[in-house]
């Protein structure tokens, strides 16, 4: 683990403690008191202090040409094991460098009857006849997403 320059929140004039992980696979922030949930080929999480929140970024390529960024974040979000998974239309926002494209969803679901909610961006880059899709995501429980969606 690296220390890197503290950064102020959005919202806040108080400087976070950030570090710069690098796990087998990925390289990550990780802000003061998170952890790493699970880190593999394709995906890495990291979970908040109180395991209320978490984010998960996922990506897979060779996937077919147009394959539907909402499938994707659906299939994805499925392995978190969501109770009544539910997900905002599509809104076209600015992609990542290196891609052509991205979308935006809202999310709300349970996980053991507690509410969660978060939001979902699915970068896309079409490459020959195959394409890349990467996704991200910030979950929190219900009541905690006014603190950690920020």
């Amino acid at each position: 683990m690296h220390p890197v320059k503290p950064v102020a929140s959005r919202g806040s004039t108080a400087p976070a403690e950030l570090r710069i992980g690098q796990g087998a696979f990925f390289s990550y922030a990780l802000p003061a008191g998170w952890r790493v949930g699970e880190e593999g080929q394709f995906a890495v999480t990291l979970v908040a202090p109180d395991s209320r929140a978490l984010t998960l970024m996922v990506g897979n390529a060779g996937l077919p040409l147009n394959y539907p960024p909402h499938q994707f974040a659906y299939e994805k979000l499925m392995a978190i094991r969501p109770e009544r998974l539910q997900m905002s239309p599509p809104r076209q926002v600015q992609p990542l460098a290196g891609f052509a494209y991205a979308y935006e969803f809202e999310v709300s679901y349970g996980i053991q009857g507690a509410p969660c909610r978060g939001w979902v961006k699915v970068n896309g880059s079409p490459s020959y006849d195959q394409c890349i899709l990467v996704m991200t995501a910030a979950l929190a429980e219900k009541r905690q997403w006014p603190s950690y969606a920020p």
